[in-house]
């Protein structure tokens, strides 16, 4: 429990480090791969994306992981809980 947590720790100062360092790079916003602000926007955009497609897939298209938290894929194969 404490390693995991210090690693989301760990990783979560350096995306707020990084963020710090990408917006005061530039003054300006421009569609450059060296501009600050540009390198900001772009994994902002990509984690935006990704709740919006998780809200729609559960309050839109109700998907059984939310509920039942286990997966939706029916060819899945049912794997053994004890190993060898």
């Amino acid at each position: 429990m404490l390693v995991p947590a210090a690693g989301a720790l760990a990783l979560f100062g350096l995306g707020l480090y990084l963020a710090y360092r990408y917006a005061t790079m530039s003054d300006h916003f421009e569609a450059t791969p060296d501009n600050g602000w540009f390198m900001l926007l772009i994994p902002a955009l990509i984690v935006l994306t990704g709740l919006v497609a998780a809200a729609v897939a559960k309050w839109r298209r109700r998907s059984p992981y939310f509920t039942t938290g286990r997966g939706t894929d029916a060819d899945a194969l049912a794997l053994p809980m004890d190993a060898p």
